[in-house]
């Protein structure tokens, strides 16, 4: 005969209150308010209280094998208010090690907290995904939905949106299919920007026109030119979020490390001249002598870290993406203050591929040099394409 579960315990008209009007009668993860019908309009209730350390310390209650002392476990600081859907999900042992204790007290402080005093604010922690999926000498890597949502979540609390997507999965640049990746010539890199730009310009940009897109989260793999490309053709006004996979740990969430500092060697020479080359050695490093003959001359710039080896890993942490973007936006900054006659940059970048998109969005169209995008192929480096005119 099964075994009879222990019923749970009625939680007090007074400790659900406290819950509700704390939490402005808003779901705790997505916002919504949870005292009106999205169809009828009518109020109804469709709010549940869910325990973040589950009620009965057993193993079969979700997330209650944490220490809290059983007395406590009803008390309002221990429940959050959230959409009956969105509660089961929490509770699903398939997604538990998602949502721990700490991340479920951490969104229940900052909801309650900015209804208290800001309630007439609504944050959003949703995130539109946008991934890209291409082919890197032959070898592509699939991005599932599984894996973005867990990126968003454990490496900036947000929580991914796929509304805009058909199949409400993701909105999807898929370069697999573009002929030519192998030997990524001219006619290959004019076929994929086009296929970049069909979607940023019919899905992308839509939405953000109506408003649909606050946040975007990127997921790319592909070619460094195209990357940076991607970059270049954002929403510079969309605050966004750039994963990228990681040989130590096989996954797109960000693992964490020390700190990193970037440091730009300039040419000494201030003579006058329209072009120059940019070195990024960031992933690996690009020696002096494997420049094109044509570009060895130019004046050269070189970005690489300043107390580190240039290493696959060494961006491990969004801050040290954060730093090399700053690194960029100084040195673009420098050169447009003390070379403006430099119109194009000769760019050889070894260089993670979050850093790659984040080249493309730090560049303004009309205040910097053209980049002219070098690719490596059996060869030697050789132009790939230009994003901007000189």
């Amino acid at each position: 005969m099964a075994e009879k579960k222990t019923p749970r315990r009625a939680l007090s008209p007074d400790v659900r209150l406290k819950v509700w009007v704390r939490s402005g009668g808003r779901c705790v993860v997505c916002n919504r308010y949870l005292l009106e019908g999205k169809l009828s309009g009518r109020e109804v209730t469709f709010g549940e209280l869910a325990h973040i350390v589950g009620q009965a310390p057993t193993a079969e209650s979700p997330r209650a094998l944490d220490d809290l002392d059983p007395a406590e476990r009803d008390d309002p600081e221990n429940l959050v208010l959230i959409c009956e859907d969105e509660h089961e999900e929490i509770d699903k042992r398939g997604t538990r090690d998602l949502f721990a204790v700490d991340l479920l007290r951490e969104m229940k402080r900052a909801h309650e907290e900015r209804i208290r005093h800001v309630t007439s604010f609504a944050a959003d922690r949703s995130t539109v995904v946008l991934r890209v999926i291409g082919q890197l000498r032959g070898t592509s890597v699939e991005v599932d939905t599984e894996a973005t949502a867990s990126a968003v979540i454990r490496s900036a609390g947000r929580f991914p949106r796929f509304d805009l997507a058909f199949d409400r999965r993701s909105v999807e640049i898929d370069l697999r299919d573009v002929p030519g990746e192998p030997e990524a010539d001219s006619s290959y890199y004019a076929q994929a920007t086009a296929t970049i730009d069909q979607v940023i310009e019919h899905k992308l940009h839509e939405g953000v026109q109506r408003d649909a897109v606050q946040h975007l989260s990127v997921f790319a793999f592909a070619r460094v030119p195209l990357l940076v490309y991607l970059g270049s053709r954002l929403d510079d006004t969309v605050p966004t979020d750039i994963y990228q996979r990681h040989r130590s740990t096989g996954n797109w969430e960000w693992p964490g490390g020390d700190s990193v500092h970037f440091e730009v060697e300039k040419p000494k020479s201030r003579t006058a001249v329209t072009a120059a080359a940019l070195v990024l050695n960031v992933s690996g490093s690009i020696a002096s002598d494997e420049l094109p003959g044509e570009v060895g001359s130019l004046p050269r710039f070189v970005l690489a870290p300043s107390s580190a080896v240039p290493s696959p890993d060494l961006v491990n942490s969004a801050e040290a993406l954060a730093a090399f973007e700053s690194s960029l936006r100084e040195l673009l900054a420098w050169i447009e203050a003390n070379h403006k006659s430099i119109r194009r940059l000769h760019v050889f970048a070894a260089v993670p591929l979050s850093a790659a998109v984040t080249l493309g969005r730090v560049r303004a169209d009309e205040v910097h040099p053209a980049l002219l995008l070098y690719d490596r192929g059996e060869n030697g480096y050789h132009p790939a394409l230009e994003i901007g005119e000189p």
